[in-house]
Order: structure tokens, then C-alpha cells, then sequence
């Protein structure tokens, strides 16, 4: 594969690359200041990734620069983001956890024997018994895949499984939530009053992005993604959202999934978890997302999709 390999450029040089090329300014923020930053507090690529929620100049000398954008910008928004995905980590632990509750107490109350739908399942996701042999050397894992799963190696030295004789309990416990999602859909498969596996792929998409530190609202532009029927039905529901508003924000996929994150959130986890979640959202949309309002009043992007996102987090959680 042909690249144009470019050279590990220093602190220094990147404020410059910020200032000359991509018109940064750094007046809230001195250049001093952004250098310290990128050295101790966060990367470039991680950083400038934010500058695609403004705008550039289309035409003349100024052209492909930014328009109106200061590195403190960036800053700031970096710093929203991380606040937002500890939020969202939380929220996705919550659902994933009540989801496990709900599934084992409807096993129970219907009396049905939790290792024949254990076998059952494996035998049609013959794969996830191949990542259940992965995780017999993890620290977390290991003694329940030791205790239930028994392995061997074929003449390729490849690890398959011999045997088993797993309870439900347990193997819910040794699923990842991806797998765990194929779980519930195995079992509940469209049921009635379960959830529908597309918006928990929502959910588990927003998991994984958390779980590795992804940046998550570097670009919150419209077009890249559509939301579920349901979704757009219990959407239209809140009053001050507009049909236009609604589709083009829906369409952006952080903002879907956000919003199919907290619907399904709503759905699936108790009242005291709820209001515990609410008052964390609340204090990030009502007070550190405006300490600094006044960067981004002339930023459309983002005071409309901040408009949208907390009139959601009101109605929603209003009763919590």
C-alpha cells in the first residue's frame, strides 16, 4: 500500500500547523498554552478532531480555513466529551445489567431449565463458543470458563470445545454485550414488550465508543445515519421539536444513538437508577456545557444540536 508518510511533527509545530493552515486562532488560549496542552493533556489528532463542527471559508485568500474558531474551542469541547461518555459508559452498564435481571426472573418465573436454552443457543452460535474459549485466560473470566467449558486442541493446535454444562446465570456473565444481545434476541425473539436488538445495537455501539475513549461528538453534522421508526414516533411526541429538526438531527449518528441510548434507558432500568442518571445529565447540559456558551453562539451546529439533545433529557426524565 502506497502512503505519503508524514514525520511525528512537535508540540510546536502543530500550533503552528493549527495557526497557519487551518486559520486557529489562539487568543482565549495563548500558543504557549496549546503547546503545554498537547505535551501533557491531550493529543492533536484527538483534539483538532472537534474543528469539523465549524465552519470554513469557501472563497478567497482565507479559503479551507476556519471561520470564527479559536483552539480554546476545541478545548472546551474535549472536555464535554469526556464528561458525556462517562455519563453514557454508565448509562449502557445500566441497561446491560437490568437487561441480565429481566431476562433471568422471566427464566424463573416461567420455570424453564436454564442449561437447555444455554445449549440451545451455543448449538445455533457456534462462534461465541469460540469466544467463550478465548476468555479462559482473562483475570474476570476464567474460573467460570474453567468450571463450566471444558476445551481441547485439534491437529491445528486450535482450542474447541469438548464440553460443557453451563446455567444461564453464568453464561451471562461471560458474554461480552454483543453476545449477550444475541442472547436476548435469541430468546425473547420479538416478543412483545422486549427490546428490539436494533436499538440495543445502538446501545452497544455507543458502549464500545466509551469503553475505548473514542471522541464522540467531533462531528454532530447531519446525513450519516437514520433512526428507528420507534424512535422517530416517540420523538415526535415532545413538544418544541420540530418534523425538520427531527429528521436532519436524527440523521446525525451520534445524536440517533444518543437518543436511542436513553430511550432504551428509560424503557428498561428502575426509577432510582433513572433519577441517579438524570441528575448527572442535568448538571453536564444545564452547567458545564454553558460555562463557556458564549464560544459557540454563532455556531448553529452545535446550539442546535445541544437544543435538541436537552429538550429530549427534559421530557424524558422529567417525572424522575
Amino acid at each position: 500500500m502506497n502512503r505519503n508518510k508524514k514525520p511525528m511533527l512537535s508540540a510546536h509545530d502543530l500550533v503552528e500547523k493549527l495557526k497557519t493552515q487551518k486559520g486557529i486562532r489562539f487568543e482565549k488560549m495563548s500558543e504557549q498554552e496549546a503547546e503545554d496542552y498537547f505535551l501533557n493533556v491531550n493529543n492533536y489528532l484527538r483534539t483538532a478532531s472537534y474543528r469539523k463542527n465549524f465552519s470554513k471559508y469557501e472563497c478567497g485568500d482565507n479559503r479551507g480555513k476556519y471561520i470564527n474558531l479559536d483552539f480554546a474551542y476545541l478545548k472546551d469541547l474535549s472536555s464535554i466529551d469526556f464528561h458525556l461518555r462517562e455519563i453514557i459508559l454508565k448509562i449502557c452498564i445500566d441497561i446491560e445489567h437490568d437487561l441480565k435481571i429481566q431476562l433471568l426472573k422471566e427464566i424463573e418465573n416461567h420455570g424453564l431449565d436454564g442449561y437447555s436454552i444455554v445449549d440451545d443457543f451455543l448449538k445455533e452460535n457456534d462462534f461465541i463458543v469460540k469466544e467463550i474459549a478465548k476468555k479462559r485466560t482473562s483475570a474476570y473470566t476464567a474460573d467460570l470458563v474453567d468450571k463450566y467449558f471444558e476445551f481441547e486442541f485439534d491437529e491445528e493446535e486450535k482450542r474447541i470445545v469438548k464440553n460443557y454444562d453451563c446455567p444461564i446465570w453464568v453464561l451471562v456473565e461471560i458474554l461480552s454485550f454483543g453476545e449477550f444481545i444475541k442472547l436476548y434476541d435469541f430468546y425473547y425473539n420479538s416478543v412483545e414488550g422486549s427490546v428490539d436488538p436494533k436499538l440495543l445495537s445502538s446501545v452497544k455501539s455507543l458502549r464500545n465508543a466509551c469503553a475505548h475513549n473514542n471522541c464522540l461528538i467531533y462531528d454532530l453534522h447531519a446525513g450519516n445515519s437514520k433512526a428507528s421508526s420507534l424512535i422517530n414516533r416517540e420523538i415526535s411526541k415532545i413538544d418544541g421539536i420540530s418534523k425538520d429538526s427531527r429528521k436532519k438531527k436524527l440523521s446525525s449518528r451520534f445524536i440517533m444513538e444518543f437518543v436511542t441510548l436513553l430511550y432504551v434507558h428509560k424503557t428498561v432500568t428502575t426509577y432510582k437508577i433513572q433519577a441517579k442518571r438524570a441528575n448527572e445529565l442535568l448538571e453536564l447540559f444545564e452547567i458545564r456545557m454553558k460555562r463557556h456558551q458564549d464560544y459557540y453562539k454563532s455556531n448553529d451546529l452545535l446550539i442546535s444540536s445541544y437544543k435538541f439533545m436537552y429538550a429530549i433529557i427534559k421530557s424524558w426524565y422529567t417525572d424522575v
